[in-house]
């Protein structure tokens, strides 16, 4: 408790005379400043012999790769995607350097979230799974098509929250994982025009988790409850989805028409407009909410796959690893 400070009473910590000013701690002939406990636990965590969990988060953030080995490493066991390969490197690198930063700083930076717009099988999964895996970092996936609302049959969005913290080793360590919610397209307005629960309920349930806010998480095994507090601002969500049809949405905006006639090329194939001109006016028109789209302001899109990428994967590239021949060659 604080109380008024008697003269000459000081701080046993730092033995600075007590102030009125400054807040403390007393217990019975003991005093000593709040900052001096803030700056003890600081120093403590930051010790290398230290086996708390918050000096193994400050470890982890401190090791960050940049961008550039991020990409490297996706270039090792990801065939293509030059282009989301880059801009995933940049977002995850400059996300861990923001955590770091916040550490130790008054001025807090907010975080970017992202969304991956690319056909099913283009990669989503596997070059965020890989960066998790390179980070040490831990690393959940959530199916948006099962999450329902509270109270409703179905997955909770607290469900993906529970499933970060099974995989971590403390709370610290989850608070700084990395979420990513794949199929996101199918909770659109659009597609889900008869159905409350599966449309935009589900986006403004997800929001609750993405702003960033503290999250009470309850569990009951065997008749006992236990309760726990997630603090989601450092967690990076990521979502993901085919968006099927979004390539007439941004083909309406910019005016071009689908050519009509036997003998009249395609301009809208594609393989020639993949989803790069993708912005926010397309996603809300697609059905998702303006909130929920604020919320993801980074657009990523994966080039579509090709026969000449697919035999990447198949046969392999001399510097991709993880080839599907060699494994073949090895089970055979």
């Amino acid at each position: 408790m604080t109380q008024a400070p008697n003269t000459n009473e000081a701080c046993s910590f730092c033995d600075v005379e007590l102030s009125v000013a400054e807040s403390f701690i007393s217990h019975d002939s003991s005093f000593i400043y709040s900052s001096c406990i803030t700056n003890f636990s600081i120093y403590i965590a930051s010790r290398p012999d230290c086996c708390c969990p918050k000096h193994d988060v400050i470890k982890l953030l401190s090791s960050t790769p940049t961008a550039q080995e991020l990409k490297n490493h996706l270039d090792l066991h990801v065939a293509g995607l030059s282009q989301a390969k880059i801009a995933l490197s940049v977002l995850v690198s400059n996300h861990y350097k923001r955590v770091l930063h916040n550490q130790n700083s008054d001025v807090k930076i907010d975080k970017t979230n992202a969304t991956l717009i690319g056909d099913t099988g283009t990669g989503k999964t596997l070059l965020i799974e890989t960066l998790a895996r390179m980070l040490g970092v831990p690393f959940v996936i959530a199916d948006a098509s099962n999450i329902t609302p509270q109270a409703y049959k179905g997955d909770s969005v607290d469900s993906i929250l529970e499933s970060l913290i099974d995989k971590s080793k403390s709370i610290l360590h989850a608070e700084c994982g990395i979420v990513f919610i794949d199929e996101i397209d199918k909770i659109s307005t659009q597609l889900n025009t008869e159905s409350y629960i599966t449309g935009k309920a589900v986006q403004d349930a997800l929001l609750k988790i993405v702003e960033g806010t503290e999250v009470t998480l309850s569990k009951t095994i065997n008749g006992m409850t236990s309760t726990a507090i997630i603090n989601t601002h450092n967690i990076l969500f990521i979502v993901g989805g085919a968006f099927t049809g979004i390539n007439e949405i941004v083909a309406a905006r910019t005016n071009k028409k689908q050519p009509i006639g036997f003998m009249v090329e395609n301009t809208l194939s594609d393989d020639e407009m993949p989803t790069t001109k993708v912005c926010a006016s397309d996603l809300k028109e697609f059905g998702m909410t303006p909130e929920f789209i604020g919320r993801f302001p980074v657009n990523i899109q994966l080039e579509k796959m090709t026969d000449k990428k697919g035999m990447a994967i198949v046969i392999g590239e001399d510097e991709v690893n993880g080839r599907l021949t060699p494994v073949y060659k090895k089970i055979a």
